[in-house]
Order: structure tokens, then sequence, then C-alpha cells
């Protein structure tokens, strides 16, 4: 015959130490799930303005591969825009570049003559992404050395 016998100095102490440590485990798997929440953001973010940096690089690098752009706008006010969708990565992605005239300057080793003209250009290329409210703007400068035309070197 088997007798039970009812312990009587338990008073749950083990129980008390299983839910303390299962509390704390809780609360470190919880951060840890956070943690991972921000990394993979951050690294979204990040790959999104490297996104929007590269198209807008590029978008100035292939305008100045076309032939005439620079001579096309030499003396407009207003620059030349062009939209360069075939760089965008993604469907809300939109990307331009606009080349600028920047004036007459002075050419080195011509400065007392009229022949020949430095004109300056401003290359732009802009790329967003608007949903991930970041967006990338590039300009870069250019020179070009020529025989002038006409009394105020264009």
């Amino acid at each position: 015959m088997i007798t039970s016998t009812k312990p009587t100095n338990e008073r749950g102490a083990a129980l008390l130490v299983a839910m303390v440590i299962l509390f704390m485990i809780t609360v470190l798997g919880i951060s840890a799930m956070q943690s991972s929440s921000v990394e993979t953001q951050l690294s979204t973010n990040t790959l999104a303005k490297e996104t929007t940096f590269q198209s807008a690089e590029s978008s100035t690098d292939a305008i100045l591969s076309v032939a005439n752009v620079l001579s096309d706008v030499v003396c407009q006010s207003a620059p030349n825009i062009t939209g360069m969708s075939t760089l965008d990565r993604t469907d809300n992605q939109s990307t331009q570049v606009s080349v600028a005239y920047g004036g007459r300057a002075i050419t080195p080793g011509f400065e007392i003559s009229d022949k020949f003209a430095t004109h300056r250009f401003y290359i732009t290329g802009e790329s967003a992404i608007d949903d991930m409210n970041t967006d990338t703007r590039i300009v870069k400068g250019r020179s070009t050395v020529g025989p002038s035309t006409g009394s105020n070197g264009c």
C-alpha cells in the first residue's frame, strides 16, 4: 500500500523563481525583437539613400555623354531638364537631370583676347523615393573652352 504524505513546509518558492525567470526571458525576447526591427529599418533607409545617390550621380554622367547637350544651353537663362526614368530602381522613384548655363569665364592664357571663350555649365542630378522620404541632389560643374561668337561671347 502506498501512502501519501502532505508536505507542510512548501511555500511555492520554486514556482516564484520559475515565474521570475520566465518574465526575464520574455523581456529579453521582446527587446531582441525590437532591436531587430530597428536594425531592419536602418538598413532599408540606408539602401534607399544609396539608391537615390547612385541614380543622381549616374544621371549627371549619362547626360554629359549626350552629343551637343552643353552647346544647346549656351546663353540660355532656363535650364534644360531631362527625365531619367531608365535610372529608376523602384516604381516610386523619380530621377531627373538639368543642364544650366553658368555664364562666361576668363579663359586662362587668352585674358586680353575675345577670340576664345570659356563657358561654365551646372549639371544637377536629382533622385527621390517618395515613399521613403529620401532624395539626393548632386551638382557638378563643367567648363568648355572654344572660339567665341558674338560680342558677348555667346
